[in-house]
């Protein structure tokens, strides 16, 4: 993973609305036969999102830097594999940054301002995240804006 992803501009993606308390969007950042991903995952009940996911303007900060407690989630995923299913090669959560939610009805509407992100390890019983290595990256700029599916 690059240290530093840069000014991304808009990224095209898919948004999706499996569950009202869970809106979740994934962006593929290469076109490599294992890509790059980000997401940005919203939890009803959980850090900003504690009484429900809204628009608004959010920092990275808190419960969002746990993924067991983070009601906003931003993680980039590397060497995504798209087609068999197994692990990322690597798990990146943020550290830091802001979160500008405009829209969450009928397409989702956000841009991503200097994010930094750390690797990490997601326990799959507990979802307790942690930090690993000094492996760091950063997204500048980052927009979106797709149809809710």
């Amino acid at each position: 993973m690059a240290s530093g992803l840069g000014d991304l501009g808009m990224v095209s993606g898919q948004a999706s609305l499996p569950d009202p308390a869970y809106l979740n969007w994934v962006g593929l950042l290469n076109a490599d036969v294992k890509p790059d991903a980000i997401t940005v995952e919203f939890y009803a009940g959980y850090g900003v999102f504690a009484g429900g996911i809204a628009s608004g303007t959010y920092s990275i900060n808190g419960d969002e830097l746990q993924y067991a407690t983070c009601g906003l989630c931003v993680l980039v995923y590397g060497d995504v594999d798209t087609v068999g299913g197994t692990p990322p090669g690597a798990i990146y959560m943020a550290t830091g940054g802001q979160v500008d939610v405009t829209s969450v009805v009928g397409n989702l509407t956000l841009s991503l301002s200097n994010v930094t992100f750390h690797k990490i390890t997601i326990d799959p019983v507990t979802f307790v995240s942690t930090p690993v290595g000094a492996c760091t990256t950063q997204v500048t700029s980052l927009t979106v804006n797709d149809p809710i599916l």
